[in-house]
């Protein structure tokens, strides 16, 4: 930029695009991020082209306005800026320990979203045939027939992928087999392990 104001080098001359990518190529390689180094590199673009439109709009007026941008420049590299400190993050409210028979019920109530419509409807009909009880005793039904899929599925060591239970690989789906698999674990009936955090869960048939 320097030599910009000193005129040894055209405004015309400098690729403002390949300037402003080196430029972010360096910040990604930057430990810490220094933001009067960025402010003023986003700043020297910024007068580059303002620079470059003014003097293709006003060639007549071109010493007047670059004497302006010089003096603005001049302003900007003397004067100091002061950087708020930055707030934390706002913390979630803890609303304490989910218990087992609880999360069962947030992911029934989850499950039961999709049918929510379909009620409304039945509703005008006549009685709900969508009770609670209803679900939590077909719940039982289709943990036990997983259960029974796992004992055939299970090979030498016993180890299932969770992903290998999926058939339609929908969330809707995901979110009901892993329910019947916390039902089984808790009746002490599989093991259930992740080595690595969104890595694969092991089943294991105990």
């Amino acid at each position: 930029m320097d030599l910009v104001l000193s005129r040894e080098i055209d405004p015309w001359d400098i690729d403002i695009i390949d300037l402003t990518n080196k430029f972010l190529d360096r910040i990604r390689k930057l430990k810490n991020l220094d933001l009067r180094v960025s402010g003023k590199t986003i700043l020297t673009a910024s007068i580059l082209l303002r620079m470059k439109s003014e003097q293709l709009m006003r060639e007549d007026e071109k010493k007047e306005e670059d004497d302006e941008f010089f003096d603005f420049w001049e302003d900007i590299e003397n004067a100091e800026f002061e950087i708020d400190d930055i707030k934390p993050p706002l913390r979630r409210r803890n609303v304490g320990k989910m218990t087992l028979p609880e999360l069962f019920e947030a992911l029934i109530d989850a499950l039961e979203e999709g049918e929510k419509p379909k009620r409304k409807i039945i509703a005008k009909l006549g009685p709900q045939l969508y009770q609670i009880d209803e679900i939590k005793a077909d719940i039982r039904k289709q943990v036990e027939k997983l259960y029974q899929h796992l004992l055939e599925l299970k090979g030498i060591n016993g180890l299932i992928y969770f992903r290998d239970l999926l058939e339609e690989k929908t969330t809707r789906e995901v979110a009901r087999i892993f329910l019947y698999i916390l039902f089984l674990y808790s009746d002490k009936k599989i093991d259930v392990t992740q080595e690595e955090m969104f890595g694969d869960i092991f089943i294991k048939v105990l």
